[in-house]
């Protein structure tokens, strides 16, 4: 019978898979199996949003805590952790996405405009009244 809570609290504990199989009598894959029904159950929608309100709780007694002792004693190391503790509620909000840029996709005869109107001498502006557009030679490779 392999002990399922076991072999979990071992790889929290940082054993290598390996050893974990070989402590238990057990191959690898089973060690593999295990922890991945150990994760479907842990990593749920609604266990995250249950650890997530638990963890800015605590991100927040302790800010208190530092808050305070920092504006008592203007201790520079309470102020540091007031804002690191800050960072950290903020990363767990996802108030620090990073900014979304929109990729756009320029047509031949787009991307020769924009060279046009940067440098006129190095690009070649296609004819207006052209419905084909204009491609750079190609350069055979050998």
């Amino acid at each position: 019978m392999i002990d399922r809570e076991a072999i979990i609290a071992d790889a929290v504990n940082g054993e290598t898979n390996k050893a974990i199989a070989r402590r238990h009598g057990c191959t690898v894959k089973d060690v593999h199996e295990i922890l991945d029904e150990h994760a479907s159950e842990v990593l749920t929608p609604h266990n995250r949003a249950r650890v997530l309100s638990i963890e800015l709780q605590r991100l927040d007694e302790l800010h208190r805590i530092f808050h305070k002792h920092a504006v008592e004693t203007q201790d520079p190391a309470s102020g540091t952790l007031c804002v690191k503790i800050s960072e950290r509620k903020a990363c767990l909000l996802g108030l620090n996405a990073p900014v979304r840029l929109d990729a756009t996709q320029l047509t031949d005869q787009q991307l020769q405009e924009e060279q046009y109107r940067e440098d006129p001498r190095s690009a070649r502006l296609p004819s207006r009244g052209s419905s084909r557009l204009s491609r750079s030679p190609r350069i055979p490779t050998s």
